[in-house]
Formats: C-alpha cells, sequence, structure tokens
C-alpha cells in the first residue's frame, strides 16, 4: 500500500513540472459598463457578450458593449445573486436571499422560472 502511494506521488509531482504560464508584459482594461450595481456573477458567452447577475435583482447582458438589463423580483422581493451559469437554451441565476432562489431565464422562449426556493 505504501509502494503504491509513493509511485503515485511521484507520478504527479513529474507530471507537474511542466511551466505552462504565459508572461504577460502588459494589461489593458477598458470600461465596458457603469452603475451603482455590484455585480457578483459574470458568465461571458465570447469576446462581446458577457451575462453578469448582481444585486437589486439585476440580471443581464452586455452585448457589444450595449447593457440589456432585467429585474427579477420574487414575492415582491428583489433578489441578489451570487451565481450565474448558462446553457444553449437558458442562463441560471442563484440568490442568496432565505429563502434561497434558483431561476431560469429561458432563452427560447423568453420566460422566466423559478425552479426551486431552498429554506
Amino acid at each position: 500500500m505504501r509502494i503504491s502511494f509513493l509511485l503515485v506521488l511521484l507520478a504527479l509531482s513529474i507530471s507537474c513540472t511542466n511551466n505552462t504560464s504565459k508572461n504577460f508584459s502588459e494589461v489593458e482594461i477598458q470600461t465596458v459598463f457603469e452603475d451603482s450595481l455590484s455585480i457578483r456573477a459574470i458568465s461571458p458567452l465570447d469576446e462581446n457578450r458577457v451575462w453578469f447577475a448582481a444585486n437589486a435583482g439585476r440580471v443581464g447582458l452586455i452585448d457589444n458593449n450595449v447593457p440589456k438589463l432585467a429585474t427579477i423580483k420574487y414575492e415582491e422581493t428583489l433578489l441578489s445573486f451570487r451565481a450565474i451559469a448558462k446553457t444553449q437554451e437558458a442562463v441560471f441565476v442563484l440568490s442568496i436571499e432565505n429563502p434561497g432562489v434558483y431561476i431560469k431565464l429561458d432563452l427560447m422562449v423568453k420566460k422566466l422560472l423559478i425552479l426551486k426556493k431552498c429554506m
């Protein structure tokens, strides 16, 4: 058992020796969207489009520097979002409120679905 553990440890240490880091000499920062929102989650689609989720119930898509915003309420409460994920058909956001709410923004039928609330 000890020998197999040492062999695995040796294999891992040898495989981790490749240096794949890239050296950057310059970084350019460009302001894309300015608002009072606290954006806590982003999910890029490509180099020109990114989904984001924020506080105050705000979810949006920045498409070629043009923000497209939506406000989501749950039982008349503005949610604070902390996670976002996307598929080809939908965008999913997760709130941190009590109860936590998992929301699906269906892109195909342009509909909002509340999938689950967690106490």
